[in-house]
């Protein structure tokens, strides 16, 4: 799957679990986005299998997109930088509370 502000691919299906592996281009949050990534987390959740997402979304501010969803961010610590300063980029989101 790839949009102008989103590229995804499945790494792995198997032992009932889809992972899937998301890159956001760097640049402005646009409402585009947003509902792209909002259309993506209604599909997985039709699926009706436990699901991974692995990403680098470049796009802070969206988390409201995560709780939308039920999502639950699995990296509570920053992921550049510094623990006090830094920025999390890396995010791991499924709707179990462990992976």
């Amino acid at each position: 799957m790839h949009w102008d502000t989103i590229k995804a691919s499945v790494i792995a299906i198997g032992d009932d679990r889809v992972r899937l592996r998301l890159y956001r281009f760097p640049g402005t949050v646009t409402s585009a986005f947003t509902e792209h990534l909002s259309n993506l987390f209604d599909h997985l959740v039709l699926l009706d299998s436990h699901f991974v997402v692995l990403g680098d979304f470049n796009a802070p501010g969206v988390t409201d997109v995560f709780i939308q969803h039920g999502l639950r961010q699995h990296v509570s610590n920053p992921t550049r930088g510094n623990l006090t300063s830094g920025n999390l980029l890396d995010l791991v989101l499924s709707l179990d509370q462990t992976v």
